[in-house]
């Protein structure tokens, strides 16, 4: 049988937030790539060379694919390179107007608090800006919508907030882009098994996946707020039954970040959960 994880990066797979983390949680999911069929899916608002770069400095499994940019970009491995879906970008590009970004970019950063992100953040189909932290965000959405909509353009916005630099983040995508559909369009490129896939996250920016279909781990390190919302999200599309929220009582893990994904991962398929205690027992720095 084979399994599919989608995961986020920053604060999910990656221990880089202001929690504590399970030192032996990496290292568990290596070994158990080694020992069942296991596609791996980066899916991050990272681009393609900073998913490389988080691999290196974290020493991360290299995936099959990653879905970058906020689900604007998708690559698939190969060997040692990576190669970007052609046909997902000519899917995205047919609502994309650089023209129209270029006015909204510039009406964007007159709001309040709002300042364009660096030029490496940046990329083809994402245009990305901070903002203040202490932001009424309901109030900045109505703003944005204002702006998109006087300009006549269709485009996804995504919000979410950085708590390591308390920033927030705003990400405008093309109105068929979100980590959901780009998840989507790999499992009918791949013909993935809806029911041995689960994906997790940790932020605003995942909540498109957390309101679909598919099985959902929240990690533990999650915001109060952000699990608060997967909650009412779950309730409002009546899937519930599909989010999963690590709690840390699994082999006395915090279920922080990679714990809370191997959490999960055991509660969705209770059949690999003694492979991945096997692993977790291989480890000198697991103290359960």
């Amino acid at each position: 049988m084979s399994y599919i994880l989608c995961t986020d990066l920053d604060r999910t797979l990656i221990p880089n937030g202001i929690q504590a983390h399970d030192p032996c949680s990496i290292p568990a999911l290596h070994s158990l790539l080694d020992k069942i069929k296991l596609k791996l899916v980066y899916v991050s608002g990272r681009d393609i060379n900073l998913v490389d770069q988080a691999i290196k400095q974290y020493r991360l499994p290299v995936p099959d694919f990653a879905i970058t940019d906020v689900g604007s970009q998708i690559y698939q491995r190969n060997n040692t390179l990576w190669q970007i879906n052609t046909r997902w970008q000519s899917v995205l590009q047919e609502s994309w107007d650089n023209a129209k970004i270029e006015n909204i970019k510039t009406k964007l950063c007159r709001l309040n608090g709002v300042r364009l992100q660096e030029p490496e953040k940046q990329s083809r189909l994402k245009s990305s800006y901070y903002f203040a932290a202490e932001t009424d965000i309901s109030e900045l959405k109505k703003n944005i919508l204002h702006i998109i909509n006087r300009a006549n353009f269709n485009a996804n916005i995504v919000l979410s907030l950085d708590e390591t630099s308390a920033t927030g983040l705003l990400d405008i995508i093309p109105k068929e882009a979100s980590k959901n559909s780009a998840i989507q369009f790999l499992i009918n490129q791949e013909s993935f098994d809806t029911d041995q896939l689960v994906f997790s996250g940790d932020s605003g920016n995942d909540m498109s996946v957390f309101s679909s279909q598919l099985n959902a781990i929240l990690v533990n390190n999650a915001e109060p707020d952000i699990k608060k919302l997967a909650i009412k999200i779950g309730k409002e599309n009546n899937v519930t039954n599909t989010i999963y929220l690590a709690s840390g009582d699994f082999f006395g893990l915090t279920g922080n970040y990679c714990a809370g994904i191997l959490e999960g991962m055991a509660y969705y398929f209770p059949e690999i959960k003694d492979t991945i205690q096997e692993q977790l027992n291989q480890l000198p720095t697991v103290n359960h």
